[in-house]
C-alpha cells in the first residue's frame, strides 16, 4: 500500500468535515445519505487496510484503531438519523469495543445510540458498555483482536 499515514490523515479530515456537518443537526435525507456515502467509503478503505494485516504494522496502531472506531461511531449516528436501526447496533458496539483508550464519555455516547436502536427495534438493551470497560480496561492487542472479529460485520 502507498503512504498509509497520508491516507489516515485524509480519512480523518473527511471525518472532521462530517462531524462539522452533523453538529448542525441536518435532517435532509439527501444530505444524510451523502454523509453516509462518505463514511461508508472511508470504512471500506479502513476495512480493506485492516484485512490486509498491514495497517497495524505500518501505522500507529492506536491512531488507526481510534480513527476506525470514530468512523464506526459517526456512521452509526447517521444510520440512526436515517432510521436504519437494524445496522446501528453493529457499528455503535464495534466503535466502543475497538476504541483503544478508556473514555467513559465515549462509551456513554456509543451506548446511548446502541440502546436507542435496540429500543426502536423492540428489544430491551441490557449491556452496559462503560461497566464492561471499568472491569476490563481496553488494551491495544485486545482492541486489534476485536477489530479482526468485527471485520466480518463491517464494509
Amino acid at each position: 500500500m502507498l503512504d498509509l499515514d497520508l491516507d489516515l490523515i485524509r480519512l480523518n479530515e473527511n471525518l472532521k468535515a462530517v462531524r462539522n456537518i452533523l453538529a448542525a443537526e441536518p435532517t435532509d435525507r439527501a444530505e444524510l445519505n451523502s454523509i453516509k456515502a462518505v463514511l461508508e467509503a472511508n470504512l471500506k478503505e479502513l476495512g480493506r487496510c485492516a484485512r490486509s494485516g498491514n495497517c497495524l504494522e505500518s501505522t500507529d496502531p492506536c491512531s488507526f484503531l481510534e480513527s476506525y472506531s470514530k468512523h464506526c461511531f459517526y456512521y452509526a449516528v447517521v444510520l440512526d438519523k436515517l432510521g436504519e436501526w437494524e445496522t446501528v447496533e453493529e457499528f455503535a458496539y464495534t466503535a466502543a469495543f475497538i476504541y483503544p483508550r478508556y473514555d467513559e464519555e465515549y462509551y456513554d455516547a456509543c451506548q446511548s445510540i446502541w440502546q436507542r436502536a435496540m429500543v426502536k427495534r423492540g428489544f430491551a438493551p441490557t449491556l452496559t458498555i462503560k461497566e464492561f470497560f471499568k472491569e476490563k480496561h481496553p488494551e491495544l492487542n485486545n482492541c486489534a483482536e476485536r477489530l479482526a472479529y468485527f471485520l466480518k460485520y463491517l464494509p
